[in-house]
């Protein structure tokens, strides 16, 4: 297993820590804990994180997008999109259900590799 020596730095884009509410924070928080030890032994080194926030109003839906940006070619960020999936859906059915429903409601995974 391939160990990576540091955490990707995670910025925001402009406005959403503003318009995130207190419970949305808690729910970006424990999602970004879960996934932290997951960069440091991904089979893809993971250069940078963006959190990103879409809201649409008519449709009520609002979602924090949370896009992982490998060191890798398409086929390679398609392996790790399947493996952070996979470790939060184990995650996910060893932590409170509702909880873990609720972070995975509103949180979503977005890879993006190296063009």
């Amino acid at each position: 297993m391939k160990l990576h020596a540091a955490l990707p730095k995670i910025s925001y884009a402009p406005t959403v820590e503003a318009a995130l509410t207190e419970h949305d924070k808690c729910l970006l928080e424990e999602y970004l804990n879960e996934v932290r030890s997951f960069w440091l032994r991904a089979p893809s080194k993971v250069s940078r994180v963006v959190v990103d926030l879409y809201i649409d109003k008519e449709e009520d839906i609002r979602t924090i997008s949370v896009t992982h940006c490998v060191d890798a070619d398409a086929d390679e960020a398609l392996g790790y999109w399947n493996l952070v999936g996979q470790e939060l859906e184990c995650w996910a059915s060893g932590v409170a259900a509702n909880n873990a429903k609720a972070v995975l409601d509103l949180v979503s995974t977005d890879v993006q590799w190296r063009t």
